[in-house]
Order: structure tokens, then sequence, then C-alpha cells
């Protein structure tokens, strides 16, 4: 009986040390894909040119000509029924979430870590794009005032 105890807990203790190694595995996975994420979106967000800032803002205002959402945001996403549209997928882009005065393009996201670059439509109907890279780093102003219509007037 005490061999049959001891047998028991060797297998328990074998099979709980095979969980918690690939729970460490999936967790290290996962922190590396998110700092990939958050890599990918940085370097777009920094290498940003005039005619990065006029497709952004014609799909901005694309997103932001859609009804008023029921919700606090649309949302598109691997999770939603509308995903995030294939050339923003090239891209590394996991979410797009939008409201009339507001997009929100975004890489890696999640409870203490984000990624993404902010469209703001002010009355004028210019643009303001805001990079922010995490939660810990002050957000970024990249344009302010971008007209997309007339090619990029605004603050560089």
């Amino acid at each position: 009986m005490k061999k049959l105890l001891i047998g028991t807990l060797l297998v328990a203790a074998m099979v709980g040390a095979v969980v918690v190694t690939q729970f460490v595995v999936a967790m290290n996975r996962s922190f590396e894909f998110a700092q990939e994420q958050a890599r990918i979106g940085r370097a777009y967000m920094d290498g940003m040119e005039d005619a990065d800032f006029r497709e952004v803002a014609a799909f901005a205002h694309k997103l932001m000509s859609e009804p008023e959402p029921e919700w606090n945001w649309h949302s598109m996403s691997k999770h939603d029924d509308q995903p995030v549209p294939e050339p923003w997928r090239e891209r590394g882009v996991i979410f797009v979430r939008y409201r009339p005065d507001w997009v929100s393009i975004g890489w890696h996201g999640g409870p203490h870590a984000h990624t993404h670059l902010d469209v703001d439509r002010a009355d004028d109907g210019s643009f303001t794009f805001t990079a922010r890279y995490t939660d810990h780093e002050p957000a970024k102003v990249l344009r302010t005032k971008f007209q997309a219509q007339q090619g990029g007037d605004g603050d560089a």
C-alpha cells in the first residue's frame, strides 16, 4: 500500500512538473509575441511619412463615417464579426476600434500594455495622430491639423 501511495505521488509530481513547464513555455511565447507586436507597431508609427498619414486618414475617415455605435465603439479583430482588413493585418495590426470622431489602430493590447496609433478628428475635419507605445511611456503626437484631402498640411 505504501509503495502504491509513493508511486501515485511520484506520478502526480511528474504530471505537475509537465503542466508547470508547459505553462511557463506558453507564457514565454506570449510575452515574446507581445514584445514583437509592440516593436512592429513602434517601427510603423515612427517611420510614418506623408503617404502613410494620408492612407491612415482615409481609412479613419471611412470608419468614422459609419453610424454611431450602439456600444462604446465599433471593433475589428480576429475575435469580432468584422476582421481587421488585409492591408492592415499585413502590417501586424491585430485590432481596430473606432467611433465617429476617433480611430485606434493597434498592434498590441492587454491589461497592462498597449501599442496603438490613435487618430482623432477635430471639428474642422483635420486629424491628429498620436502614437501610444506602452502604458508606461508618454504618448507622442506625430501630426496635428492634418488635412487628408490636401495631402498633408499640418505640423510634422
